[in-house]
């Protein structure tokens, strides 16, 4: 799976450049996550602008990773969260179907995004 890793201050920014997000490529993001929050990354911030599809694999890595952060939370008292920005509308439907949208924020902009997480951290 191609994606670019970036930090801005305490936030790691993942911006996914696959148009699909699927079970054919979703382990390698989710390895490389759970590493980075191994590593005490706590706020990120994934960039959708490129998936156009997702299947539930994919959605299951977002699941996962939300799960990891969560335990990390509880664990450690660090504040975590995940957020989502530049959602295109099939992959914003996916998520009001399963209620992902209820349980992690989306913005449309990845400044939008990184200001609210400034916020949240604070």
């Amino acid at each position: 799976m191609d994606f670019k890793i970036y930090f801005q201050d305490d936030i790691t920014i993942i911006k996914i450049l696959s148009k699909k997000f699927t079970f054919n490529n979703s382990n390698a993001l989710r390895t490389k996550v759970e590493e980075l929050i191994s590593e005490n990354n706590c706020l990120f911030l994934f960039d959708l602008s490129e998936v156009e599809y997702m299947d539930s694999s994919g959605l299951g890595v977002f699941v996962t990773i939300y799960k990891n952060l969560e335990q990390k939370e509880k664990i450690f008292s660090e504040k975590c969260k995940m957020v989502f920005s530049n959602v295109s509308k099939p992959i914003e439907t996916i998520f009001s179907i399963f209620k992902m949208d209820t349980i992690v924020n989306t913005f449309n902009t990845s400044d939008e995004a990184i200001s609210y997480l400034k916020n949240f951290k604070s």
